[in-house]
């Protein structure tokens, strides 16, 4: 579950991708992570992604930091 809503944007590609390996659809906000995405899902070492996946707290900054994205790999790939 996603801990930051990715807000409907008119200057930067938004939108969200369907993956084979998650039970969600992942939001995206630009065109490089949307691709990311899909080299993720074809990657057999990656067992499931996870998009805006925690915030990490930063000194100075109010709101901290979110990754994109959270990527679980197999122990062993297939």
């Amino acid at each position: 579950m996603p801990v930051r809503k990715i807000p409907k944007n008119y200057l930067l590609v938004t939108g969200a991708y369907s993956s084979q390996k998650n039970a969600v659809i992942d939001p995206f906000e630009s065109l490089l992570e949307k691709e990311y995405m899909m080299l993720l899902d074809f990657e057999e070492s990656v067992a499931k992604f996870e998009s805006q996946p925690v915030r990490i707290p930063v000194l100075g900054v109010a709101k901290g930091y979110v990754p994109d994205l959270l990527v679980t790999y197999r122990s062993q790939p297939k």
